[in-house]
């Protein structure tokens, strides 16, 4: 975690300036995997998520200079879902007419589309909880000392306190102390991260 980080107002007041490739450079690291962990429980191939994502992002990069955050109306996040939601709409119904016209015998190459679009605010809210830990655990792991983070690993895996004691050569009261600490560090991430880009 770097001061350089900026607030979610601050980077989207920036991203105003279409010409800030610094500030585009952060926002596509901060929502560029959350709009593909989206995209991707649509059962479409990693190609098509790849295809769609970047779609996403154009079309950010486009509205953003008119975007107007208002908390007030819900969070930014929401925002991203319903550009994310009309794309693949968008991209599914480009290609449900082209199936059609696969089946009336146009000369088309053959296109699998999937079926209906899943519930798309219960996958993205799915998804982002996933999305908030992994980047929490991201920004925490690098500031722990190497038997913290090897102790909450090796619990995250499913490892018993018994076993990881011995393992790193510690006291099973230590291991517990290494959890809690970890889990306050993750827990505080995730809350700063969730007002930050939420």
């Amino acid at each position: 975690m770097t001061d350089e980080y900026a607030t979610r107002q601050t980077l989207l007041h920036r991203l105003k300036n279409q010409q800030d490739d610094r500030s585009w450079e952060e926002f596509v690291h901060y929502y560029q995997r959350y709009i593909y962990a989206i995209i991707s429980n649509m059962q479409l191939s990693h190609h098509d998520c790849e295809d769609l994502v970047q779609a996403v992002l154009l079309k950010a990069w486009k509205n953003l200079p008119k975007f107007q955050y208002d908390p007030g109306k819900g969070k930014f996040r929401g925002w991203i879902t319903v550009v994310t939601k009309n794309t693949v709409k968008d991209w599914l119904a480009k290609h449900s007419r082209r199936r059609r016209m696969i089946e009336e015998g146009k000369d088309i190459t053959d296109y699998d589309v999937p079926g209906e679009l899943p519930e798309l605010e219960a996958i993205a809210e799915k998804e982002w909880e996933n999305y908030l830990t992994r980047l929490a655990w991201e920004n925490v792991e690098t500031n722990l000392a190497p038997k913290v983070r090897s102790a909450f690993l090796m619990l995250w895996e499913g490892k018993g306190i018994k076993e990881i004691a011995e393992e790193l050569d510690i006291a099973e009261n230590t291991v517990y102390q290494y959890k809690g600490r970890v889990q306050k560090l993750l827990y505080k991430e995730v809350v700063r991260l969730e007002y930050d880009l939420g």
